[in-house]
């Protein structure tokens, strides 16, 4: 790495470590946090330091073995392969430690596949804007079901005589 890189890498690590202080964890979880994220995500995922920071729960899908890499550089999103070590270690690590924004996530996610709406969510999340609460309650693979077999049952309730199509 060289010295310039180094010295950013540096820069955002200490910041990333002020961070989770200021959120109250521990000295010894920070420190295994850190470690493990730091090495084990960057270096099996190519991932650059800021990327691997802004790792959160919902960006993994370990079904197809794959993370969303949300404005990367450039501003661009992209995927990369997960490898199982990683997927198990991360699940590890954020199963004792998770970040409070990926609780808020969840917690939309969860309200909106048991059929709350998103208006409602947007209330209870505090947003003015719905968009916002469109990014915090995340498409799951229950609300791409129930979607289906809402349109299904809405369409199935259309009386068409298809004789006459």
């Amino acid at each position: 790495m060289k010295a310039t890189e180094q010295k950013r890498f540096d820069a955002l690590y200490e910041q990333h470590l002020r961070g989770l202080k200021l959120h109250g964890y521990s000295a010894s979880t920070i420190d295994v946090y850190s470690r493990a994220v730091r090495r084990l995500a960057t270096y099996s995922m190519g991932l650059r330091l800021g990327e691997t920071l802004a790792l959160e729960v919902g960006d993994i899908d370990a079904e197809t073995r794959r993370v969303h890499i949300h404005r990367g550089k450039g501003h661009k999103d992209r995927f990369v392969p997960l490898p199982d070590l990683t997927c198990n270690a991360l699940r590890a690590l954020w199963a004792r430690h998770r970040h409070p924004r990926s609780l808020r996530h969840s917690f939309a996610t969860h309200l909106l596949e048991r059929g709350l709406s998103l208006r409602h969510i947007q209330g209870l999340l505090g947003h003015a804007n719905p968009t916002t609460t469109a990014l915090y309650a995340r498409l799951t693979k229950t609300t791409e079901q129930d979607a289906a077999a809402t349109i299904n049952q809405l369409v199935n309730s259309l009386h068409i005589d298809l004789r006459r199509l």
